[in-house]
């Protein structure tokens, strides 16, 4: 909470996350709502598991790794469009070897964005890129188009992502995420409580409302 009273919602979020797609448009809209402070915290979900051994069992070259992942990843396709229905979002996910992608550049430039008051403009349209449209936001020049569309100066943007400064900011992100006990994305943080999950909102809301979780009983959903 801010001098002014008004309550923030820390959103730890990366780009190579397809529930981050969804939990980005649910957290604005939710931020919105109550008028609560969005902060947005770009980091990388891919150092976070690394450095936890964690493995998606999913690789750009192979796909699923196993029949286990297979049917892991059948049942989250429909999980994701039944996601997609119900918050009436186009989705599009893409396939090896667009997926998993490295989102590092387009955090960096998030960072960036944000000197020039485009933050949310560049995360919506990275998010868009990728999740809907499938476009490559590994690569320089799509990052650049991307950039182009949402008024800043591509060219610009790409040399200052790459600055001491927003690389350092984007790994104490991660650093600071892990040591606050984020170990995967969507995570949010109100009134120093941790949510993971976009389903985990309802709590979020809460927090921002009543500064606490309300009983609402075992018919609430």
């Amino acid at each position: 909470m801010d001098e002014k009273g008004t309550v923030s919602v820390e959103y730890f979020y990366d780009f190579s996350s397809n529930n981050a797609y969804f939990a980005s448009h649910m957290v604005r809209a939710l931020c919105e709502r109550h008028g609560a402070n969005l902060v947005w915290r770009p980091f990388n979900l891919g150092a976070i598991f690394k450095e936890s051994g964690f493995s998606i069992g999913y690789t750009q070259k192979e796909g699923p790794r196993s029949e286990a992942v297979r049917q892991r990843m059948r049942y989250l396709a429909t999980d994701h469009r039944r996601w997609a229905k119900r918050l009436g979002l186009p989705f599009n996910h893409p396939r090896a070897p667009l997926f998993p992608i490295s989102s590092t550049k387009a955090l960096r430039c998030a960072i960036a964005a944000r000197e020039y008051g485009l933050e949310e403009e560049w995360i919506f349209a990275v998010y868009h890129a990728y999740w809907v449209d499938n476009q490559d936001i590994a690569q320089i020049d799509v990052l650049a188009s991307i950039a182009d569309s949402v008024g800043l100066n591509g060219a610009r943007l790409l040399k200052e992502q790459d600055t001491e400064r927003v690389r350092s900011e984007l790994v104490d992100t991660a650093g600071e995420g892990q040591e606050r006990g984020v170990f995967g994305a969507p995570t949010f943080f109100c009134r120093d409580e941790m949510f993971w999950g976009k389903d985990r909102l309802i709590f979020v809301e809460d927090m921002i409302t009543d500064g606490q979780i309300r009983t609402r009983g075992i018919d609430s959903l």
